[in-house]
């Protein structure tokens, strides 16, 4: 018994002294509380007054900023940037928060907003940023970063090689805000070509220099050769130098060309005409009556080229399409035999076919074009017209039916 009573009275001791330490833990926090409460509100005051302060910059930014965005032309969206020069003090915080966040809704919009008004103190900000974007926003950081301090062609060269599809456009889109590209970024341009992106790919295509050099030659014709079909990249053969190596693989091509491959020449085959080959392998497709679609290919670029060569012999027994592109090319180059040979077609034979008739139509609307005739104008006007003139006029001719 007297066992059982000193075992109840040290649970009751045991229970007491938890209860006592329990309160006293929940005085203690009671009490951090009170105090961390207390730190708070002296300090809640300046942190408020901060918060909106910032709230009130952001917002004054956005309005800014959305104003641009509603620009529709050019010259007006400048016009408003410079309007806004002034208030940009106001904003120079909230302007540094969002360059420093690409995830911003902002970003984009304020990166282009330091372009255009040429706020290169946040040319470092801009940077920073421009390695942690993603998608479109590194691509528009890049671009607004050419225009604060444009990169260096290696730093262009390294965008154009980067394996992020952002970067390879942001790369394009500079190259082709510059004047000139310098010959190592015109081999990255021509590598660009080959991109399975057709974005990038077409972008590409309008970034390679009208000239380019002859180190590049091998890498065109690769290119050529790549994309038959490709009347994009055909035309880059007109950009190379007519160096021999050029020359000889404008040669080969055209004699290996049906008429749409030809056609897809046709840059590269205007341009070289001047050269005694290319030109000798043009009016052997000219003359060839066993595939008109593919001489009338010939005869245009001879046209295109303003070759002034005599007509070959037997071109009087061309047929009709044939002998219409031989008229065209000499008028074109001031010969008034050409008025004379197109004058004829529109009068063709009464056994004439439907391929006469067509040619027949096209002549009389080619010879109207340049006697300032109304289109429909009959052969008899068109003869009147011709007893009148000594020479072939100034005037261009309408372009190829087909």
């Amino acid at each position: 018994m007297t066992s059982s009573i000193a075992a109840s009275r040290a649970r009751r001791i045991a229970r007491q002294a938890w209860s006592r330490k329990l309160a006293a833990g929940l005085f203690g926090a009671a009490a951090l509380f009170l105090v961390v409460a207390v730190a708070q509100r002296v300090k809640e005051p300046a942190t408020s007054s901060v918060a909106r302060k910032e709230t009130s910059q952001m917002r004054q930014l956005r309005t800014m900023l959305e104003a641009l965005r509603a620009c529709v032309a050019p010259t007006q969206r400048k016009a408003v940037a410079e309007s806004q020069r002034a208030r940009v003090d106001s904003v120079r915080d909230a302007l540094a928060t969002v360059l420093m966040q690409p995830a911003h809704a902002l970003f984009e919009d304020a990166a282009l907003f330091c372009a255009e008004l040429a706020l290169d103190e946040f040319a470092e900000t801009l940077a920073g940023s421009a390695d942690l974007a993603r998608g479109r926003a590194r691509t528009t950081a890049w671009m607004a970063l050419e225009r604060l301090q444009p990169i260096t062609d290696a730093e262009l060269s390294a965008l154009l090689q980067d394996p992020s599809p952002e970067l390879v456009e942001a790369g394009l889109r500079i190259a082709k805000s510059r004047a000139s590209a310098e010959s190592a970024v015109v081999e990255d341009l021509l590598r660009c070509v080959r991109s399975q992106d057709r974005k990038l790919r077409a972008l590409a295509l309008t970034c390679i220099p009208e000239s380019i050099a002859d180190a590049h030659t091998a890498l065109v014709l690769d290119l050529v050769d790549e994309n038959p079909d490709d009347a994009s990249v055909a035309a880059l053969l007109a950009r190379i130098p007519p160096t021999d190596r050029g020359l000889q693989a404008v040669t080969e091509r055209l004699r290996a060309s049906d008429a749409e491959a030809m056609q897809r020449l046709t840059p590269a085959l205007v341009r070289y005409a001047e050269s005694p080959e290319v030109r000798a392998a043009l009016w052997l497709a000219a003359g060839d009556v066993d595939d008109v679609e593919r001489a009338c290919r010939a005869l245009q670029c001879l046209e295109g080229a303003k070759a002034r060569d005599a007509a070959p012999a037997g071109s009087t027994e061309w047929p009709a399409r044939m002998r219409y592109g031989l008229a065209r090319l000499q008028i074109t180059t001031g010969q008034i035999v050409g008025v004379d040979a197109m004058l004829r077609l529109t009068s063709p034979d009464e056994d004439t076919t439907a391929e006469d008739a067509a040619v027949a139509a096209d002549a009389r609307v080619a010879l109207a074009r340049i006697a300032r005739l109304a289109p429909h104008a009959t052969a008899d006007e068109l003869r009147a017209w011709r007893s009148g003139i000594v020479a072939v006029p100034a005037e261009p001719l309408p372009p190829p039916s087909r």
